[in-house]
């Protein structure tokens, strides 16, 4: 009898076993925290604050009140766009004057300086009637069309540098005037600037008036009172 072999069977391979990890754990990016309020935020902070001040001292809503501040941005936006468009560079001259009441004591100045050859400073300081003048020997320094008036500046800006003209008669009395300067295109000075784009928003604003059926109610007369108080000021009882 014939015993039958074993038939091999094959060996199973061990699994390998996993080798344990760590477990990752997720890291926070820590967020800043603001140390102050954004700019943003104090200004509304500040705007609510003032809003609820003026309502209680005027009595006006918060909706009358940011109607009055509409119109105050407004008319700010307006007037900077008619100062825009006013020239900053412009002719001028430079010249000092000798101001006089009588017309016979200006020919005299005058025969005195051209026949003389006396000093118009000199004269300018003891003579001349313009206070505000006669310390600087009548220098009025540079100014443009416009600043002086008109017999005055006809007589300055028609006259060539170096040239005594007069007496030109004016409102204020007679006026010897010396050209020591002309330039068609001169720098304005801050305050000559200042003054030029106030008149020229001035100018604006009534020519407006004239153009529309503009009303203006005075109601707030009956309501200021005769002789105010601390209390009429504030709004409040003191």
């Amino acid at each position: 009898t014939t015993t039958p072999s074993p038939v091999p069977t094959e060996t199973p391979t061990p699994e390998a076993s996993p080798i344990p990890t760590s477990t990752p754990t997720e890291t926070l990016t820590p967020t800043a925290t603001p140390l102050m309020p954004t700019v943003e935020a104090m200004f509304q902070e500040d705007f609510d604050a003032y809003i609820q001040d003026a309502m209680r001292y005027t009595g006006l809503s918060e909706e009358q009140l940011r109607e009055i501040f509409r119109d105050m941005v407004l008319r700010e936006r307006v007037r900077e766009d008619i100062i825009s468009e006013v020239p900053t560079v412009v002719e001028q001259v430079h010249a000092r004057h000798i101001l006089v009441t009588e017309e016979d004591e200006a020919l005299a100045i005058m025969r005195a300086i051209l026949e003389d050859g006396e000093n118009f400073s000199d004269f300018a300081r003891f003579a001349s009637e313009d206070y505000q003048s006669a310390g600087d020997g009548g220098d009025l320094g540079w100014f443009p069309r416009g600043q002086m008036v008109e017999e005055f500046e006809d007589a300055a800006f028609g006259a060539e540098v170096g040239e005594i003209v007069g007496p030109v008669q004016s409102q204020y009395g007679y006026h010897i005037i010396q050209v020591l300067g002309h330039e068609m295109e001169r720098e304005l000075t801050e305050d000559q600037i200042t003054v030029r784009q106030e008149q020229a928003y001035n100018d604006w604003l009534s020519a407006q008036r004239e153009a529309y059926d503009v009303q203006v109610f005075d109601y707030w007369i009956d309501r200021v009172p005769e002789d105010p108080t601390i209390e009429d000021v504030l709004g409040i009882e003191m």
